[in-house]
């Protein structure tokens, strides 16, 4: 008597369709390496405040991360001008090389006894001095600077001031100050006006400044003694 074992057929079903694309590696492959940065580039003329940040994307982690300075961090800081090289590698092997530049502003410079005259605001009037470098504020389709008198950035009666030795004072948009002694005559005049400066190269020592200052107009002064008048 033969004995026969019995065999369970199990017949799988596979639901939908199946290409050969459903399985190949586009579907799943995965972003390449991507460095991108911010800087922050020097304020003022020989300082050291300038940095860099790294954002790196895609690729396998962890990073490698090495700057031309010998530094591995994602962030710089405390840089002085100049250009910076990076180079970042993921697990695979694969590598990104970045070359960022930080800059620096030319120095502010102060020239004086020059021909042109620059309008004065906080004094009312017009000075004889050339301002240039660093960087100034673009207003009124001119470079500005604010400018001072020993350290007073507004003067309530100019024309009382007297000749002698002041420190002028000038301050771009980034807060540089360069400050030195010059020796001030000053003139009262019936009307100032503005002229554009261009920059012009630094003079170093005492220089003899002329500062023409606008006389308060009869119009102005009628509007103050009403305004009193009135209070």
């Amino acid at each position: 008597m033969k004995l026969f074992r019995q065999l369970t057929i199990i017949t799988f079903t596979l639901v939908g369709c199946l290409t050969n694309s459903a399985f190949s590696n586009t579907n799943f492959k995965k972003a390449a390496l991507t460095v991108n940065y911010t800087k922050t580039d020097i304020s003022c003329f020989g300082k050291t405040n300038g940095s860099i940040e790294l954002s790196i994307t895609g690729g396998k982690a962890p990073y490698i991360v090495e700057w031309n300075n010998g530094i591995q961090s994602v962030a710089l800081e405390n840089l002085s001008c100049g250009i910076y090289s990076v180079n970042v590698s993921d697990a695979n092997g694969i590598s990104v090389n970045e070359k960022i530049q930080i800059n620096m502003p030319s120095p502010l410079m102060i020239q004086y006894g020059n021909t042109e005259e620059v309008f004065l605001n906080t004094l009312n009037g017009n000075i004889d001095v050339a301002f240039g470098g660093g960087t100034p504020w673009d207003m009124n389709n001119g470079l500005n600077y604010n400018i001072r008198l020993n350290d007073n950035v507004e003067i309530e009666h100019p024309e009382t001031l007297e000749d002698g030795i002041y420190k002028l004072s000038i301050e771009d948009a980034n807060g540089c100050i360069l400050s030195v002694k010059v020796n001030i005559d000053f003139e009262v005049q019936s009307d100032c006006y503005s002229k554009d400066q261009d920059q012009l190269p630094a003079y170093n020592g005492l220089g003899n400044v002329k500062v023409s200052i606008a006389k308060p107009s009869i119009q102005n002064m009628a509007i103050v003694q009403s305004s009193m008048m009135n209070n």
